[in-house]
């Protein structure tokens, strides 16, 4: 079979045209399909999502966790704005 990075639609693209364009690299593909066919099951591709949402655990992070770093991100923020702010005063 071909590998491709996710995300990559131009490889994506590549590789089935290479599966289109070579016979025997498409039928040693198909040759193969046994052997991953179990992994590519939408049971066991679902398998973690799934487990995720009978656990009832959120997703995101409990706010006191995104708290600290909100404040730094806002106060860097605030620090580089002022210091720009205090450049075009002196500028000016």
């Amino acid at each position: 079979g071909l590998v491709v990075e996710p995300g990559d639609a131009s490889g994506f693209a590549n590789a089935i045209l290479r599966l289109l364009d070579d016979d025997a690299l498409y039928q040693s593909a198909r040759c193969n399909m046994p052997a991953v066919k179990a992994d590519l099951s939408w049971e066991r591709v679902l398998e973690p999502l799934v487990e995720r949402c009978r656990s009832g655990r959120g997703i995101a992070a409990p706010k006191r966790a995104r708290l600290v770093p909100l404040l730094r991100r806002t106060g860097a923020y605030l620090l580089a704005h002022s210091w720009q702010q205090a450049v075009t005063r002196e500028r000016t």
